[in-house]
């Protein structure tokens, strides 16, 4: 554990550090990839990020000040499901207000979100937040003296958290969106790992309700709701392939600024053909 780190003599909060270390390596990423791959201008995505970063401070306040049972105090921590809801509300206000497409956002935004949790989890780690139950395997570690469970080996929850939403950033980088967009996909898989690990989370401060923690009960929620969509999003595409439609996943981003439908090539192609024989019938007439 190590709550501070210290940098030319200047002590600072291992947590923000790491935040900060994540913000410019985002923006760099961002910078090379908001236009060429999305097709959203990056002067947008930082004015969308700066409007939804209220909501996502807000939001994962107000959830651990619901959940923690500490008499509504929002200073004593945070709730990634609450920053989550606050985030994309955030981007939904956005999106509202400029006419733009919330689903062509959120799809370029979460493989982003992933990634700010792989090290958002470090940061847990050298904080000593978020650690597991007690355990007696290889991987179990010990914090200071300082700690609440100060001499008993833990589970090391929040690396092993790290690691998997690192997979599922590199996962939702690298992944081809074909009827079902990467948002109905991170929020269902994330909320099936969050769900398990759950289970190894030995801190009291997130609460617990009947069986479940509030995340638990958060996740069973968003799996419920994820399975249903993703099967009309198949459907749909489905249906747009028999009527000779590209399998685009152009139509979920429909965006009167920054996107735009293509159909099927070979049928647009035929549809410049005829009307260039039309023009050329109507020419010869003419004559």
């Amino acid at each position: 554990m190590m709550r501070f780190i210290e940098i030319f003599g200047v002590s600072y909060p291992s947590f923000s550090l790491v935040l900060w270390v994540y913000f410019w390596f985002a923006l760099l990423m961002i910078s090379r990839q908001c236009f060429v791959k999305y097709d959203i201008r990056f002067r947008n995505v930082c004015v969308c990020v700066l409007a939804a970063v209220p909501f996502t401070a807000i939001g994962g306040k107000l959830l651990f000040a619901l959940t923690s049972g500490h008499n509504g105090d929002i200073f004593g921590g945070t709730v990634f499901y609450g920053g989550l809801f606050g985030f994309c509300a955030g981007v939904y206000v956005y999106t509202k207000i400029t006419g733009r497409s919330f689903m062509k956002y959120m799809n370029f935004w979460v493989p982003y979100i992933a990634m700010a949790q792989a090290f958002g989890r470090i940061g847990c780690l050298l904080n000593g937040c978020c650690y597991g139950k007690e355990s007696r395997l290889p991987v179990a570690i010990r914090y200071p003296e300082d700690h609440a469970t100060y001499g008993t080996p833990v589970l090391p929850v929040p690396a092993m958290e790290s690691l998997v939403c690192l997979m599922l950033t590199l996962f939702l980088f690298r992944r081809r969106q074909g009827n079902v967009s990467n948002f109905l996909v991170y929020m269902p898989a994330y909320a099936v790992i969050r769900f398990i690990l759950e289970f190894a989370r030995g801190d009291e401060i997130r609460g617990v309700y009947g069986i479940f923690s509030p995340s638990q009960w958060i996740s069973l929620a968003i799996i419920i709701v994820a399975i249903p969509a993703i099967v009309l999003c198949k459907k749909e595409g489905e249906i747009l392939s028999k009527k000779n439609w590209s399998t685009c996943y152009a139509i979920p981003f429909r965006d009167k600024h920054e996107a735009f439908i293509i159909k099927n090539p070979a049928k647009t192609l035929d549809d410049k053909k005829s009307k260039e024989q039309i023009t050329s019938t109507k020419s010869q007439r003419l004559r």
